[in-house]
């Protein structure tokens, strides 16, 4: 029978980014427990992605080889939308990105309104048109 549990653990701060963890650690482990186990595959969700998007990998997985799934939920502290986290974007974030626009000659793209998430969005999808006529060129 294939058995899902979900595990939440105590784990260490972001050292690189000196970000202090204020949740536990999150991961799943699914197998068969009528197999014997020969080995553990561990999958760390990236890409906007969380570890509920790969429910099927998982079970998949445990179903068809003799394997345990360990699916980390690395992204516990909240750091997209869906997650819990919330729009921040300050004016040193706003310089580096107008900086790098101009570099590459975008300097019609106004990253100083950029004042929302939504707002975010719309530039980064106005950028890559921008950068997909840059390549045709």
């Amino acid at each position: 029978m294939i058995i899902n549990q979900i595990y939440s653990i105590d784990s260490c701060d972001d050292v690189e980014l000196n970000i202090k963890r204020g949740s536990k650690l999150e991961f799943r482990l699914t197998y068969d427990d009528s197999k014997e186990i020969e080995a553990i595959v561990c999958i760390i969700p990236g890409g906007a992605e969380d570890m509920n998007n790969y429910i099927y990998v998982d079970d998949y997985l445990a179903r068809n080889y003799k394997v345990a799934v360990i699916n980390i939920n690395y992204h516990c502290i909240g750091n997209r939308p869906h997650l819990g986290s919330s729009f921040y974007l300050d004016d040193i974030d706003k310089f580096i990105l107008d900086t790098s626009l101009k570099t590459i000659n975008l300097n019609h793209i106004n990253v100083f309104d950029i004042n929302s998430y939504e707002n975010l969005n719309n530039a980064f999808i106005r950028i890559d048109q921008e950068i997909q006529k840059l390549k045709l060129n």
